[in-house]
């Protein structure tokens, strides 16, 4: 039955059961190979975003113990500044999630209509 599922897959993207499998890649002229990548690449970042975001995490985490032991008046500034990128390493993400699905739309796009 898994195979079944995986050649309606290749049906829809207009590929080879092999390509879908990661044995053979699509063309790289096709406009599947290059979406391919943007939407391969739009993931990396996001999962490399979602590092950034654990260590901001640990960072509030370490900046809040600083403030509780020592008198450093920096602290506020240093605190807003990291709340400030946690919100545009969240928006960041959005962002690259958001390029990631709309190329992988537009490949099953593509491979419902045959264009390359």
């Amino acid at each position: 039955m898994p195979r079944i599922r995986a050649a309606a897959l290749a049906e829809l993207f207009d590929m080879s059961l092999d390509a879908m499998l990661g044995k053979a890649m699509p063309d790289e002229s096709s406009l599947t190979f290059a979406l391919m990548n943007v939407s391969s690449y739009a993931a990396i970042a996001a999962r490399h975003i979602a590092t950034a975001q654990g260590n901001a995490s640990d960072l509030d985490e370490i900046l809040e113990d600083i403030e509780d032991r020592f008198q450093i008046s920096e602290v506020p500034e240093l605190m807003r500044l990291t709340e400030k990128a946690e919100r545009n390493l969240d928006s960041a993400k959005r962002i690259y999630d958001r390029v990631a699905s709309i190329a992988t739309d537009v490949i099953a796009v593509e491979g419902r209509e045959g264009v390359s």
